[in-house]
């Protein structure tokens, strides 16, 4: 029995280190990286999230911003009704990287990734770079000419990236929720996600999946 306590107590003190890990590195997250949220507003949502209370905080313009999840490696707020921004920790050999996705949503959802080093300068890392012909699941129907006019107007489609809260791995998107439904309904036919997967220090195109 003792044993068994002892293997217990080490794990939920190994699961609360990680937890305290991602706290700190949210809360020194430098103004130029997240400028919306101050100090005070970053320890309040650990606070209330931590407390398993709704973890909203006020920017510095005075509105609200919400922790929507936080993992040992990931978190996600909501900074306003119209953007986002999602950390994730990365790991290397021998350092750790952070990757952080600010989203803003308008006509679509446009995204920037930017990684860094631990001491928050960027880090010299291959960042994927989507081509437009990459999105399609058929390049032959996309072709067809009851698609020009979709394709067209898709050359134009902000892109959206996301992290997975429970996996290193990256999803880019054409942002086609605002289309009309008539298009939104032939590009869900023709377009797919691209996944990358963090994996020995660089990301690795997966398998990709239809949206």
């Amino acid at each position: 029995m003792a044993c068994i306590t002892a293997v217990v107590s080490t794990m939920f003190l190994s699961l609360n280190a990680s937890a305290q890990k991602i706290d700190t590195i949210f809360a020194h997250v430098p103004h130029d990286v997240l400028p919306l949220l101050d100090n005070t507003s970053r320890l309040d949502m650990l606070d209330l999230y931590n407390n398993n209370m709704s973890a909203v905080a006020e920017s510095i313009y005075g509105g609200q911003s919400i922790m929507e999840k936080k993992t040992n490696d990931y978190i996600s707020i909501k900074l306003t009704d119209v953007s986002h921004w999602q950390m994730k920790v990365l790991p290397m050999a021998h350092d750790t990287l952070y990757a952080c996705v600010h989203s803003v949503t308008a006509l679509g959802t446009s995204s920037t990734l930017h990684i860094y080093k631990k001491d928050w300068h960027v880090a010299k890392v291959d960042v994927p770079q989507v081509q437009f012909e990459q999105f399609f699941t058929n390049k032959e129907v996309a072709q067809q000419s009851r698609y020009h006019e979709l394709i067209e107007i898709l050359r134009n489609t902000p892109i959206s990236i996301k992290f997975d809260k429970s996996d290193n791995v990256l999803t880019y998107s054409l942002s086609i929720e605002s289309l009309p439904p008539r298009l939104n309904d032939m590009a869900n036919k023709i377009t797919k996600s691209i996944l990358y997967r963090w994996q020995l220090g660089k990301f690795i195109l997966i398998t990709a999946n239809k949206q």
